[in-house]
C-alpha cells in the first residue's frame, strides 16, 4: 500500500466516525465531537523498518469531556507539538518518542539521546508511528476504564478498520489491553516483570506482535524499566520471527 491509498483509507475511516458519532451521542451533539487519528505521516509510516501502533485510551480536550471536532494526526503536525516536546509536561508524547525512537533505532535507553537535543532526533520518531484511540470521544484528565470498556463496544468496528489499514507489525497497547484483548487472540510469547508481580506480556496475532504494557503516561516504574522492556520484547519476537524464517 502507497502513501495516498493509506491516508485515502484512513479518512475514510475517520468519515464513518462521524456517523458512529450521531448514532450514539445525541445527548453530547451540543458539547462534543469526536477527534479522530490515525497516522502522524504516511510517508515516514510507510517508510519505517518496523511499523508501530500506538493504541491507547482516550483523547483529551477541555479536561471535562467536552470539545473535539479536531483530528490528532492534523493538530499535532500543524502545531508541532512533538517539536520541542517537554518530558515533564507531556509525558505521554515524551515516552512514546523514546520507547519508538528504541525500537526503530534498535537502542537501549541508555544510548538515547535526551529528547531535547540531537535536532529532535528522538522526537521525529513520533512522525514514523502510528496512534489511535479507544474512545473517539474528548474525554477527562483520568480515564477510568469501565467506562473506556463501554465505549469500546460502541467504536470497535472503526478501530479494527483502522488496525486493518493501518497493517501494523506491532502494537503496543498502552494499558489498553485488557479491553481489547480478547478480540486480539493469539498465543502468549514471552513476559518480562517490570515490578514485584507485574509484568509486561508480548503475543503474536495473526503475525503481529501485540504488548501489553502500562499507558505511557504511568508513573509506576522508571522510563528507563518503561522503553527497554518493551524494546526487549520486540527483540525476542524479531529474533524468533526471524529464526522461523530459516
Amino acid at each position: 500500500m502507497g502513501e495516498k491509498e493509506l491516508t485515502m483509507r484512513l479518512n475514510a475511516i475517520n468519515s464513518e466516525v462521524y456517523g458512529v458519532y450521531e448514532a450514539n451521542y445525541q445527548d453530547r451533539m451540543l458539547d462534543a465531537e469526536p477527534i479522530t487519528d490515525g497516522v502522524y505521516n504516511a510517508k515516514e509510516y510507510l517508510e519505517s523498518n518496523i511499523k508501530i501502533l500506538w493504541l491507547l485510551k482516550e483523547p483529551y480536550c477541555e479536561g471535562d469531556g467536552t470539545g473535539g471536532g479536531w483530528d490528532l494526526v492534523e493538530e499535532a503536525n500543524s502545531k508541532k507539538w512533538f517539536f520541542p516536546i517537554n518530558a515533564f509536561k507531556r509525558p505521554t508524547w515524551a515516552n512514546m518518542a523514546y520507547v519508538s525512537y528504541s525500537i526503530i533505532e534498535d537502542m537501549s535507553y541508555c544510548d538515547v539521546p535526551w529528547i531535547n537535543e540531537d535536532d529532535y532526533a528522538v522526537n521525529k520518531a513520533l512522525l514514523k508511528v502510528a496512534h489511535i484511540n479507544i474512545n473517539k470521544m474528548p474525554a477527562g484528565t483520568r480515564s477510568n476504564t469501565n467506562e473506556v470498556t463501554n465505549q469500546y463496544s460502541i467504536w470497535k468496528d472503526i478501530i479494527f478498520k483502522q488496525i486493518q489499514a493501518i497493517n501494523p507489525e506491532v502494537i503496543i497497547c498502552g494499558n489498553t489491553f485488557s479491553i481489547i484483548g480478547k478480540d486480539l487472540p493469539g498465543r502468549e510469547l514471552n513476559r518480562i516483570e517490570v515490578s514485584p508481580g507485574k509484568w509486561f506480556i508480548s503475543y503474536e496475532h495473526d503475525s503481529q506482535l501485540i504488548i501489553d504494557a502500562y499507558h505511557p503516561a504511568q508513573t509506576i516504574i522508571q522510563r528507563e524499566v518503561y522503553v527497554d522492556s518493551i524494546k526487549t520484547l520486540v527483540d525476542q519476537w524479531a529474533l524468533l520471527r526471524n529464526n522461523t524464517k530459516r
